[in-house]
């Protein structure tokens, strides 16, 4: 009967997921996300380490962060910077897309800093400088965010606004672990 179809075709695309162990594509997320307990602490060790210029033993870290929760853009983020940290660009770039598509739709510190991160790596300084801006604007004290918009200004081939950034950085805090950490 055709109109078995559609729902015939649904068990197929269930079956093959479940099959394939797929993990569907990125999605939008309408509120808070709820993170379980390990993936919470992954994630806090991951980070650590990577503030710390412990890249290497960073990634598996947010890796698993990343598969207990797959909408934690943070953890999206923080991996995005440990494979572009590594080297390893089309990772980061597809880590901060992913970061990108988690959003919530109320803005924070961190829709800023995944978005500029992605303009980042999709070799748009112009725009990561924008979205970078507009971060510090609404988040003054921002280091991290400031440490990106110096790459960003760098990138686009403005050294003298790359190193104002960075003279920010260090005056705010003469020790800041983000700068010391690269």
């Amino acid at each position: 009967d055709a109109g078995d179809l559609p729902r015939a075709a649904g068990g197929v695309a269930d079956a093959l997921l479940k099959v394939l162990q797929a993990v569907p594509p990125p999605f939008k997320v309408d509120g808070p996300v709820a993170i379980p307990a390990d993936g919470m602490l992954a994630y806090s060790e991951g980070a650590n380490l990577l503030f710390r210029g412990d890249v290497r033993q960073s990634v598996p870290k947010l890796q698993l962060a990343v598969s207990r929760a797959p909408a934690f853009t943070a953890a999206w983020v923080r991996l995005s910077e440990a494979y572009e940290r590594q080297g390893y660009d089309d990772k980061a770039l597809d880590a901060a897309q992913r970061a990108v598509a988690t959003l919530g739709p109320a803005p924070g510190r961190i829709s800023y800093e995944a978005k500029g991160r992605e303009a980042f790596l999709k070799g748009d300084p112009a725009a990561a400088e924008a979205i970078l801006d507009a971060m510090i604007k609404q988040f003054p004290n921002e280091i991290q965010g400031r440490m990106m918009l110096a790459e960003a200004c760098a990138q686009k081939g403005d050294t003298r606004r790359a190193m104002e950034v960075l003279r920010q950085v260090v005056t705010a805090d003469p020790n800041p672990p983000a700068v010391w950490a690269r």
